[in-house]
């Protein structure tokens, strides 16, 4: 017969937000009960997933099924497959509506996983983490008018309920109001003001999310030019790999469109270098 922890009944229902250091930017927002818990954890470390899982979230509800199919219908904008459980957003946002129901806090799936997955497979999930915040500290502030998006440039939420337009490198102005992404992002969202958010993944520019903007401009640099001169090496590059590409060009179109890009970045740099001199 099956022995149960007596803390976790099997009428335990738990909603949980589950993270992958392979899967940078995705979270997989579930539900199982206590007794399935073991049998859930290691269905989700198969050998399709690299890393193991890590819970940043879970909590004890008395309709979990309910509550995960709300949290699907409101973040569905988020979702990349609409058959299964993974969103494109911080775990904050998720959690953020989990604690709002004041639900009881459990320990069931991380402990779960915990005891799922090898030391070997934890070690190599942590070391990706920790190369992974290298990374992003290596990489330079978010700034617009670097970009590509000069002062007066639309941006979108997500879910196409609100507008805000670029004021400088890094504000926006809302009705009237000059203020970063990050406060306005909070805003939208109904979070505290010190809540813990990065913006970028929630705001278009035309198709794109802000996010990908930012990691397609710096993600094919080498990080140790980013990260030794920062947004002005990164525009220089980009300038210089136009410019050969233009001589390259098959088509005066093509070489004279090339050399306008680089003449654009070189531009930035110049309204940069101006700015940090003034």
């Amino acid at each position: 017969m099956e022995q149960q922890n007596p803390e976790w009944p099997g009428s335990l229902q738990i909603v949980y937000v589950l993270t992958n250091a392979a899967m940078p930017g995705l979270i997989k927002i579930g539900m199982t009960r206590g007794n399935e818990a073991a049998l859930r954890t290691s269905q989700l470390y198969t050998t399709g997933v690299p890393l193991p899982f890590e819970c940043a979230y879970e909590c004890a509800v008395p309709n979990a099924a309910e509550v995960e199919r709300a949290l699907h219908v409101a973040f569905a904008p988020f979702r990349i497959n609409p058959n299964r459980e993974f969103f494109r957003m911080e775990p904050n946002q998720a959690i953020a509506i989990l604690r709002l129901l004041h639900a009881r806090p459990t320990a069931v799936v991380t402990q779960e996983l915990e005891a799922n997955t090898p030391l070997v497979d934890k070690e190599a999930a942590q070391r990706e983490e920790d190369e992974a915040q290298l990374r992003r500290a290596r990489r330079p502030r978010f700034d617009y008018i670097a970009l590509g998006l000069p002062i007066g440039t639309v941006l979108t939420y997500k879910d196409g309920t609100r507008t805000c337009m670029v004021a400088g490198p890094r504000t926006v102005e809302v009705d009237g109001e000059v203020c970063s992404l990050t406060q306005l992002t909070r805003r939208v969202m109904g979070l505290a003001d010190d809540y813990p958010l990065q913006p970028s993944p929630h705001w278009l520019h035309g198709d794109r999310t802000l996010k990908e903007i930012y990691d397609e401009f710096y993600g094919d640099l080498p990080e140790g030019e980013v990260a030794s001169g920062g947004t002005i090496a990164a525009l220089k590059a980009h300038a210089t790999r136009a410019q050969q590409a233009a001589s390259e060009a098959e088509t005066e179109s093509e070489k004279s469109e090339l050399l306008k890009k680089a003449d654009g970045y070189l531009q930035r740099v110049r309204e940069m270098t101006t700015g940090l001199e003034s």
